[in-house]
């Protein structure tokens, strides 16, 4: 709120987010059309199980009320939000159901993009305490497991940018070479001279220009 009140930045991005420490107050400066409507929780599971073995600070019904509320942000420029997620696969004591409930929060709040992390012994080369943990998961169950994340979240992703077609957005310009030109954008759909049309603004690095997806 400070950085917008006392800077002309035009465009600011906010990073990965811890979810327990979101509140409606942080949710509302995303009604700014300065800041990417683009929110990244680090969620990992939507399992209150095993959230609580990861020692989270939230549970499932934290997580499902921060979503709803994510969703019922407005904008003045009218641009669809976009929420990413982390989610790690087969941490121990993970079930089948436990895994299924993951998968129905990306599908239910349309994350349009998951990094998925099956789980790590390691972290820094120092081992974490759930390494010592019973019910390691089978590693044909593990690829599996995250075979059907990135599949649904590939899914999930071209559904978005499909549905984003022929809509004005803006695009941060910030790599410019040869006629080319990449970035993102404000709600972080990767733009280029293939995909976008011009519709007002020039091909200058780190100015803002308006395009229509078109791809």
């Amino acid at each position: 709120e400070y950085l917008l009140k006392n800077s002309k930045i035009p465009r600011l991005r906010i990073s990965s987010m811890w979810p327990e420490f979101i509140d409606n107050k942080t949710l509302k400066l995303f009604e700014n059309t300065r800041i990417y409507p683009h929110l990244h929780y680090s969620i990992q599971s939507w399992s209150t199980n095993i959230l609580k073995s990861m020692s989270r600070h939230y549970d499932r019904e934290y997580m499902t009320n921060l979503l709803k509320e994510t969703r019922k942000i407005k904008r003045d420029d009218n641009v669809d939000i976009s929420i990413w997620a982390d989610i790690i696969v087969w941490f121990p004591w993970e079930t089948e159901k436990d895994f299924k409930e993951s998968l129905d929060l990306i599908k239910n709040y349309n994350i349009t993009k998951v990094h998925a992390f099956p789980f790590s012994w390691h972290e820094l080369w120092e081992n974490v305490p759930a390494w010592k943990f019973p019910n390691q998961i089978d590693e044909k169950i593990k690829k599996e497991r995250m075979w059907e994340v990135m599949n649904l979240s590939d899914q999930i992703r071209d559904n978005f940018i499909d549905e984003n077609i022929w809509k004005e957005l803006d695009v941060l310009i910030e790599n410019v070479k040869d006629n080319k030109w990449k970035w993102w954008t404000q709600n972080y759909i990767e733009a280029n001279e293939t995909n976008f049309k011009i519709t007002s603004g020039k091909i200058k690095r780190n100015e803002i220009v308006k395009w229509i997806l078109i791809q």
